[in-house]
């Protein structure tokens, strides 16, 4: 239990239940039926099958990691730690999420080049990426080879008279 929350394991997912209405919240599906319970962070959930460790996201419910160690789980300091059959305990470094270091986007004027920089760093020393579902007809992705893995992403594009509103 945490935050009023109570985590269940059913067959292949633990379910999260409101404690005072017993409502169904989120589900956390894993690949593979779980044998105990789950440890909890202030934004993780880790449950462990009999071989692998299954890290979901706790408030999205987004399956973040697959670790190849099962048995029980313990959570101290950052660090995830896995005790296996064989007696060998087993530590991992939980994957944090990137941050966003600039993403301050100014509004755009009509007529004038526009141009915004965004910017992430991934505490773990990952690469970081950007995928944008959607921009404005007149906004393209300007982005240099050494920029590719770099964390950044250029914006830039100039809005005409019919893009306005």
């Amino acid at each position: 239990m945490a935050n009023d929350i109570i985590y269940v394991i059913r067959g292949n997912s633990v379910v999260a239940f409101e404690l005072l209405t017993g409502r169904e919240i989120l589900e956390f599906e894993s690949a593979s039926p779980l044998q105990r319970q789950p440890v909890v962070s202030s934004d993780r959930i880790a449950v462990a099958s009999e071989s692998s460790v299954f890290v979901f996201h706790r408030w999205t419910g987004d399956l973040l990691q697959i670790l190849e160690a099962g048995g029980p789980v313990t959570l101290w300091n950052g660090r995830l730690f896995v005790a296996n059959e064989d007696g060998i305990v087993h530590a991992f470094t939980v994957n944090r999420p990137p941050t966003f270091v600039t993403l301050e986007l100014q509004g755009a004027t009509e007529d004038l080049l526009y141009q915004a920089t965004i910017e992430a760093f991934d505490p773990d020393s990952e690469a970081v990426s950007f995928e944008i579902d959607e921009l404005p007809s007149w906004l393209t992705v300007v982005t240099s080879p050494d920029q590719t893995d770099a964390g950044m992403l250029l914006l830039q594009g100039t809005p005409l008279q019919q893009h306005t509103g």
